[in-house]
């Protein structure tokens, strides 16, 4: 037995050094050596538990259970190395992704790496000499439940339990891979923590400017591509700090730097924007304006959804989109993904030839020689969207393609080859733009060219530090995600550096603004940088969820997400600044993606067109449209009087007020016990109506009741199945303050139908909140509101209302004189709505 216990002595230091270097590899500092005792603890404690409970079969199992939490160990650094970021289960579903890139996995890896198996031996070998010696830990059950008591008693102490969160919180590996499964388990869908009418009118005042053509016009350089082909070039890998750049005397983008300095536009503080889909990320965000999700990749998790992105608003100009990759259609779910974006035809590795591969496959010059001779296939004019290959990690060109003379300190680095690979890009990309000539597409095109995403990471230390001596400064993740983007305009005599602040996100709309198409897409994230004074780029992967990059700070939140412990820097000089500075950014940028994730999740790109209808202005009041007059003298509410009834809300009494002649009728709606909208004003009103006292108040119930004078009640359906016999009918929703309930209620399962409502609403703030829903019209309750009359009178002369309903006791001559002359006004006279006339 001293054996054994010796054994296990060695297995606790050993698992404390593979623990640390651990966090050590996933930048885990403050708290690192808590987070090291507490997964030692966690660990022991289930070896001990279930060799308790099942003996030496129980040690087996714990072999097993450790083998499995090792491999998940090895794959977090390894992982983390590359992206920054620890794997989650979402990760791990991509599975079939990170096995096409297994040369890029192999050159990540490092010997320090397998320190995640350095105590499996162990752990067998002590198992097999427990199993061989009949040997057991004689440790009783109430012993084995002091943990998690112990762990009780101590977050029970608020001090306690403060100080395990700031120091570790999640991030101790137990904690984080535990909550990532269950977030995960729980499923993909938001819920925002504000009101959702508020993050999305936020949004639709943001692009106020597409509600009006004409300022659209004056904007700087509109329209200057008009009419021509788009040609988007994605570059694989490529970074910012090699254009206009040299290394020891050689050039590193000879052909980019003669573009600049000619006829396009260069953004020089443009960003990735990535989720953790990559490279299709990168392709998301730019042909959507929309933030990709880090819960998964967005290609896949969204596929079914529908979208108002680039392809699509190109097609509706009559442009052809078409998408080009050298490499498995499959990829990044491509093949599935690409028609829902509006692509009509994805040429993949299947339909090129390979002749001479590099890395992935496909070599970038043969990929555009092959691309312009399908171009050639199709009409102009055609949105033609390339993604190259070649600049892809680990870089690895062959020996007679490398035109850089390397310093012999620089040879067989990551670096090295880097500038390797970059130098060959920029000579495919020069080859493409003479092929492009030669087509004759070249003076009827827009020519815009943007990195994916970096190539060279700040957890790579050694390339870190090549970095830093070559650019002169600290390589942070500001310039690691850092990429170009340029614009050519050939025959435009338009070339400018516009340093605003951007992402890919930002792209669209710039594109637009430069070709002359009016957006019809309001749920958008981007801004056209053109004319943007100033810009933000916040982002998810990478770095900490929630960092970004401003005018004048770059803010880094802290990998135990605790802003305190956050840094900033001024983002020109690189002077340390106070976080708080950052603090309301740090909270839009929060919101910016909940509300992105949200309209992906409800899939709200689907009416993206016709969303707002029209866009709240920045004081919160809506432009829902034109004046509509209302000739009708008198509507009924509730449905016309039937055998002396008012009020009954039947079929009777909307088929009578039909045959009078109305085409404006009035209903109460309701919600019964269980949930179900009829129409009723409330059930003691029901219950007067009805040959017996209605005794219970759900759905089945109000069905089941007999009226008097056999009279038909209606639920909802009933009431939109009358509505579908009777077209030229509109019927007023009185929803006893339900209104925004009853109209999402419609949204979402009779979207159609909604039209035909007028709903009455008791403040402005659902009315401003129904022009979200697309509700076309809306009238006030006058009686209702809480503000005075001097505040309807200006919110009807600057709102189109529909109409305004009100009792001779709220308002006086003059006041109704004013509103009739802005919108319909009705005034209430009992269970009739009679119309003023002005």
């Amino acid at each position: 037995m001293k054996k054994i216990f010796l054994m296990l002595v060695a297995l606790v230091a050993l698992m404390s050094m593979k623990w640390h270097f651990y966090y050590e590899m996933v930048q885990l500092s403050e708290g690192s050596l808590m987070a090291v005792i507490l997964t030692v603890i966690i660990s022991l404690w289930v070896f001990f538990a279930l060799e308790k409970a099942g003996k030496h079969k129980g040690a087996w199992l714990f072999v097993i259970f450790y083998g499995l939490v090792s491999l998940i160990f090895l794959v977090d650094v390894v992982y983390f190395k590359q992206f920054n970021a620890r794997a989650t289960v979402r990760i791990l579903q991509n599975a079939g992704v990170i096995g096409d890139i297994g040369d890029s996995i192999l050159a990540i890896l490092s010997p320090k790496h397998f320190i995640a198996l350095i105590d499996m031996p162990f752990w067998i070998g002590l198992t097999a000499l427990l199993h061989k010696q009949g040997e057991r830990f004689s440790i009783r059950w109430r012993i084995l439940v002091l943990l998690p008591a112990l762990m009780g008693i101590l977050f029970s102490v608020p001090q306690l339990r403060i100080a395990y969160t700031e120091k570790i919180g999640a991030r101790e590996f137990f904690g984080f891979h535990v909550e990532d499964l269950v977030s995960s388990v729980n499923g993909r869908f938001s819920e925002l923590m504000v009101d959702q009418f508020e993050i999305l009118g936020n949004v639709s005042i943001k692009n106020k400017i597409y509600q009006d053509p004409e300022a659209l016009k004056a904007q700087k350089y509109w329209g200057i591509a008009e009419g021509r082909n788009l040609i988007v070039i994605q570059i694989e890998s490529f970074q910012d700090f090699v254009v206009n750049r040299s290394y020891e005397g050689q050039v590193l983008t000879p052909f980019l730097n003669e573009l600049i300095a000619g006829e396009s536009l260069y953004f020089d503080s443009y960003y990735q924007q990535l989720g953790m889909g990559n490279t299709s990320d990168a392709e998301f965000a730019t042909n959507n304006a929309i933030y990709p999700t880090v819960y998964g990749q967005s290609y896949a998790l969204y596929q079914e959804n529908d979208f108002r992105g680039l392809p699509w608003q190109l097609r509706d100009q009559g442009y052809t989109a078409l998408a080009f990759h050298g490499y498995k259609g499959d990829f990044w779910s491509r093949d599935i993904a690409y028609p829902g974006q509006g692509f009509e035809r994805f040429y993949s590795e299947k339909d090129f030839v390979i002749n001479e591969p590099i890395g992935f496959g496909l070599n970038d010059f043969e990929f555009f020689e092959q691309s312009v001779e399908i171009l050639k296939t199709y009409k102009q004019p055609f949105y033609g969207f390339l993604i190259t290959l070649s600049n892809h990690h680990p870089y690895q060109l062959p020996s007679e393609l490398q035109e850089i003379e390397l310093n012999p300190e620089h040879q067989g680095t990551l670096f090295g080859d880097y500038l390797q690979s970059v130098r060959y890009t920029d000579n495919a990309l020069r080859f493409f733009f003479e092929k492009l000539k030669d087509a004759g597409y070249y003076e009827n095109s827009v020519i815009a060219l943007y990195g994916d995403h970096h190539g060279l990471v700040i957890t790579d230390l050694e390339s870190k530090s090549i970095l830093e001596d070559y650019l002169d400064k600290p390589y942070e993740f500001d310039e690691m995600l850092h990429i170009p983007l340029i614009v050519h305009t050939p025959g435009s005599g338009v070339g400018e550096t516009i340093s605003t602040i951007g992402t890919q996100v930002d792209f669209m709309p710039t594109i637009m603004n430069l070709m002359g198409i009016p957006n019809d897409n309001f749920l958008i994230f981007g801004q056209d940088l053109v004319n943007a004074t100033e810009g933000l780029a916040a982002f998810q992967a990478y770095t900490a969820f929630g960092s970004f990059i401003s005018e004048d700070f770059v803010f880094e939140m802290s990998r135990e997400y605790i802003f305190n412990k956050s840094r900033a820097w001024n983002r020109k000089t690189g002077e340390p600044v106070d976080v708080n500075l950052c603090y309301s950014q740090y909270n839009e940028v929060k919101e910016e993606f909940a509300a992105s994730k949200y309209i992906l999740d409800h899939n709200l790109l689907a009416d993206a067109k016709t969303y707002y209808g029209e866009f709240a202005s920045e004081d919160g009041t809506g432009i829902l449209g034109q004046r509509e007059n209302i000739t009708q003298d008198v509507v009924f509410v509730g449905g016309h009087p039937v055998n002396g009834m008012t009020g009954t809300n039947s079929k009777e009494a909307m088929d009578l007020a039909f045959k009078a002649g109305d085409r404006l009728l009035a209903l109460n709606f309701s919600w019964t016990e269980d949930g179900e909208i009829v129409a009723m004003e409330n059930p003691a009103k029901f219950s007067s109506l009805l040959e017996a006292p209605f005794q219970v108040e759900d759905a089945e119930a109000f069905r089941a009741a007999q009226l008097i004078g056999d009279l038909t009640q209606l639920d909802l359906r009933g009431s939109l199945t009358w509505l579908s016999r009777h077209k030229d009918v509109l019927v007023m929703a009185f929803t006893n303050g339900g209104s925004i309930e009853f109209s999402k209620y419609l949204y979402d399962n009779f979207r159609d139908a909604l039209s035909r409502f007028v709903i009455v609403v008791d403040s402005f703030e659902k009315y401003n909140r129904l022009g979200f829903l697309n509700v076309d019209r809306i009238a006030i309750d006058a009686d209702a509101l809480k503000n005075s009359n001097e505040d309807l009178k200006q919110f009807v002369e600057n709102n189109s209302v529909y109409m305004v309903i009100t009792s001779q006791s709220r308002m006086d001559e003059d006041l109704m004189q004013t509103i009739a002359a802005s919108t319909n006004l009705y005034v209430k006279e009992g269970g009739e709505l009679l119309r003023f006339e002005p």
